[in-house]
């Protein structure tokens, strides 16, 4: 049945769709009350200083952001398109994690993780925002940078109200959007493997996030999870990344 829903009445249902879990999804996080930091968070399994960096290798594993960042961008020149600046501003995003996850590592506390958060919470909004240009309506492609500055508010929010709410909104709804698209959308699933295997990164990046010391105690102290989860998170943008062919047609 839903093979017979024409494809401009679709979009505008799963716009209508992604209204309704935007709204749920807040009415949620009020219903919740304030979400405070767990001070526990900076408490990270491995914790040793070689070379004389501390935490080094939360630190070193930050590389591949920037690695993927600077691909991403490469990718992207000669090309020509609506949704490119959108593009342009995530991969930037996620090459800025390296320094700001990095900075953080080095000293882990509510004060550095503000750098850490920021180009995170922008690049959630940039990729929403592509994804909602290319799949829904290019004139989405406008909210670039009220998005983007709605993802910086939210760390900012945290730093001065100490209330994390608006920061889970924007760190998981754009995900939590980007799988209604890929499901619904006809024009998603011909790239269902790459935005796919991106979610998929994710999913894995906040698993490995939430089991630091038990990564660690499995194998016996040679690494913990926390590396192994930024290792995991920049897999996502390198998948989206693959979404460009590295020739030009």
């Amino acid at each position: 049945m839903s093979r017979l829903i024409p494809e401009p009445r679709r979009r505008r249902l799963v716009s209508i769709g992604l209204l309704l879990l935007a709204l749920l999804a807040a009415l949620g996080l009020i219903l919740a009350g304030p979400i405070a930091q767990d001070p526990a968070y900076h408490h990270f399994a491995d914790r040793r200083t070689r070379l004389g960096i501390p935490q080094f290798w939360n630190v070193v594993s930050n590389l591949p952001f920037l690695v993927v960042g600077v691909l991403g961008w490469a990718r992207l020149r000669r090309r020509e398109g609506p949704s490119l600046p959108t593009w342009r501003a995530f991969f930037v995003a996620v090459a800025l994690v390296a320094f700001g996850s990095a900075w953080y590592h080095l000293e882990p506390n509510d004060r550095t993780l503000v750098w850490d958060r920021l180009p995170m919470a922008a690049g959630f909004m940039a990729l929403f925002s592509a994804f909602l240009g290319e799949k829904l309506d290019g004139r989405y492609l406008r909210l670039l940078w009220p998005m983007m500055a709605l993802g910086v508010a939210s760390v900012l929010d945290w730093a001065w109200r100490g209330d994390l709410r608006v920061y889970a909104f924007v760190q998981f709804f754009p995900l939590l959007g980007l799988l209604l698209m890929l499901v619904a959308l006809p024009a998603m699933r011909a790239e269902w493997r790459l935005v796919g295997l991106a979610l998929l990164a994710y999913l894995l990046a906040k698993l490995l996030e939430a089991g630091d010391g038990q990564v660690e105690s499995y194998t016996g102290g040679l690494l913990s999870g926390h590396p192994l989860k930024h290792l995991a998170a920049a897999a996502g943008p390198y998948f989206l990344m693959l979404r460009f062919p590295r020739r030009l047609a």
